[in-house]
């Protein structure tokens, strides 16, 4: 049975009653909750303090209630004109904390500039999570593999986030200039790329004209240059310190990944029908939250509770 959503007004309400510290929203069901409290649980000043998780749908605005970035903004947005991100009550500091998806939204100057909102440092959480965890182990899990199968596929391959984002460059760039432009049909290109052969092979060159064309007529051919080489210059800043997976949505990696098995281990024994979730789900249980990589969220939250 689906909980009601509890209206923003009551909503703040609570927060200035009882222990809770820290009130922490995320976008999404199927990863955020567990990935962020397991994160939280780094935090040394948090480490004897309350904390409470909610996703946007459980909270509605104006009768309104919804998953994702731009109903969490909504909240945000709601609580920052109420002064209600922060205040104290009789049990001490009270904080709100608001996770999304980078997403392109650095590229596009739309992130929100206030301390409450924490950015993911890779394009989304299922990135953050592929993108540091154990791969190999993770495969393993999802397909029924072992390591010794698993292992020659990673030694040819090397990493397999840098191999998707340069396969899938082009498609890459055209995502960016279009969506910077605000193409209508943007949308498109957040599913996988529809220039390279059978998605994961060569470059169609002839699709990729077609939808080269398309955008050019769209930017106009005098702004073109230009558009295409701010898309350029930041997936060659990504790529040259390693960010491959800032580039990159969770569930193109997932796909990929499942698209490597498939093909280099085709005469092994598999677990038929692993799906993305299941291999994302998989490697969000190898996570480490000891890593350097955590360092991006445990300063943005104690920035945010100090």
């Amino acid at each position: 049975m689906t909980k009601i959503p509890q209206d923003i007004q009551a909503f703040r309400r609570r927060m200035q009653m009882g222990r809770t510290r820290l009130w922490v929203m995320v976008e999404g069901r199927d990863y955020d909750r567990a990935f962020y409290e397991r994160l939280l649980e780094t935090v040394p000043e948090l480490e004897h303090a309350s904390v409470s998780i909610r996703l946007a749908e459980q909270l509605s605005v104006d009768g309104i209630s919804a998953g994702g970035k731009k109903h969490l903004l909504k909240i945000f947005h709601y609580l920052k004109s109420e002064d209600a991100l922060t205040h104290r009550n009789r049990k001490g500091a009270v904080a709100a904390a608001f996770f999304l998806d980078r997403d392109i939204d650095d590229f596009l100057g739309t992130c929100e500039n206030d301390v409450h909102v924490v950015y993911t440092k890779n394009m989304d959480v299922e990135s953050e999570i592929l993108a540091n965890g154990d791969l190999m182990r993770a495969l393993g899990s999802s397909h029924g593999l072992g390591r010794e199968h698993l292992r020659p596929l990673f030694r040819a391959l090397g990493d397999p986030l840098s191999s998707l984002a340069m396969l899938w460059r082009e498609w890459i760039l055209l995502r960016l200039v279009a969506a910077r432009t605000g193409l209508p049909s943007s949308p498109r290109f957040a599913s996988v790329s529809q220039i390279n052969e059978d998605t994961y092979g060569a470059l169609d060159e002839s699709s990729l004209q077609e939808l080269k064309e398309a955008v050019i007529s769209h930017v106009g051919a005098d702004n073109w240059a230009s558009e295409w080489s701010l898309a350029e210059q930041y997936i060659g800043h990504r790529l040259e310190n390693g960010e491959a997976a800032s580039l990159l949505h969770g569930k193109w990696i997932a796909g990929y990944l499942k698209h490597l098995v498939r093909v280099h281990l085709a005469e092994e024994i598999i677990k038929s029908g692993t799906s993305d979730r299941e291999i994302i789900a998989s490697c969000l249980e190898t996570l480490s939250y000891s890593g350097a990589w955590t360092d991006h969220y445990v300063r943005a939250v104690q920035s945010i509770i100090k």
